[in-house]
């Protein structure tokens, strides 16, 4: 197994492992649940993270990674034209009402 992600944000791991699982490639969440050791070793390493089943697959989540990473930085918040709610870049569909990008 080999470690391709980790962020301080579960929800933010859940989405990349999401993102990873619906391109066919097997990975699991460890350090879920240890943040109550932050302080008694790095935080950073109390982070939620993502390992691959296969090696095999590294280079293929990394490019997803990167290529997802990269959208959501190139794009701005938008306006839902149905309820006008400020909805963040790396969503196409209104979490209030339903409308689409």
């Amino acid at each position: 197994m080999i470690k391709v992600y980790s962020h301080e944000n579960i929800v933010q791991v859940h989405h990349i492992k999401n993102l990873l699982e619906s391109n066919g490639i097997e990975c699991a969440i460890k350090n879920e649940a240890i943040s109550s050791l932050a302080g008694e070793v790095p935080m950073t390493e109390c982070w939620p993270q993502i390992w691959l089943t296969d090696d095999n697959e590294t280079q293929r989540s990394l490019d997803l990674i990167f290529n997802y990473q990269e959208q959501v930085q190139n794009n701005e918040n938008w306006a839902c034209t149905s309820c006008k709610e400020n909805i963040e870049s790396e969503f196409d569909i209104c979490w209030n009402c339903g409308g689409s990008r």
